[in-house]
């Protein structure tokens, strides 16, 4: 299942198709007594209001009450644990993302989590992919400048991910259900790359990018002369791996 992928500008890009395709710790004190340190969570009635669309160009994004699907709360821990201060600090900053070109409605602040790498989880009421087209409950992942969306229901067999050429090399990140502690993507090339899983999310960086591509030039160009692609992740696949070094996904 494909997510859905957008960015917030970044930067001028070298091409009319770059234009047009833009793309707790434990301690022992002293007398042998153990010592738990946890953060604390917030009371679920603590006014939380962060920016959630870009100021003038997004319209206001909504937020909702309603509980995160068991189908998602059931495989992903992060979401199990209660919202703390350094969630609401951590992502607060990166929200922005998820009402750019309007296409999410009811963003669940109370299940918003931070994750690893500088990342957020931001569960949503619904996306729109296209005209008529609305899918409910969506698991979203954020860095505040790009989110992928994937539907509650399929976390357990595909989870959320996101592949991205970045630079002269590919970043593939995405949140696994419980019991994935580490992932490889394995290229069509040959070659593997691993990464741990930390609180239900990857951060997977792979060399290289795929072969370019030619593509037809926007609309709006009078030369209709094939024109360059933009840059595109290297190819491959993102396997699941439990702590016995097994395969248990993606499923489907």
């Amino acid at each position: 299942m494909l997510p859905q992928l957008r960015t917030l500008p970044r930067r001028a890009h070298r091409s009319d198709a770059r234009r047009f395709f833009r793309s707790t710790k434990v301690k022992v004190a002293s007398g042998g007594l153990l010592l738990l340190v946890v953060a604390a969570p917030v009371a679920a009635s603590e006014l939380w209001q962060p920016e959630t669309a870009r100021p003038g160009i997004d319209r206001p994004l909504s937020s909702s009450s309603a509980p995160v699907g068991q189908d998602a709360t059931s495989v992903l821990a992060v979401l199990r644990r209660s919202q703390t201060a350094e969630d609401r600090e951590s992502a607060g900053p990166l929200l922005r993302a998820v009402g750019m070109g309007n296409q999410i409605d009811g963003l669940k602040l109370d299940a918003v989590r931070a994750l690893p790498h500088g990342w957020a989880l931001a569960p949503a009421d619904s996306l729109r992919s296209g005209p008529g087209k609305v899918t409910r409950d969506q698991i979203c992942v954020t860095n505040g400048a790009v989110i992928g969306c994937s539907p509650a229901a399929g976390t357990a067999a595909h989870g959320t991910a996101i592949a991205q050429a970045v630079g002269s090399g590919s970043l593939f990140v995405g949140l696994v259900p419980d019991g994935v502690t580490e992932v490889r993507f394995v290229g069509i090339a040959g070659g593997t790359t691993e990464a741990p899983v930390e609180s239900n999310f990857y951060v997977l960086t792979v060399e290289g990018l795929a072969p370019p591509t030619k593509v037809p030039p926007p609309p709006e160009s009078s030369d209709r002369a094939l024109i360059e692609g933009p840059d595109t992740p290297v190819q491959g696949e993102v396997q699941w791996l439990d702590a016995k070094g097994n395969v248990v996904g993606p499923k489907g």
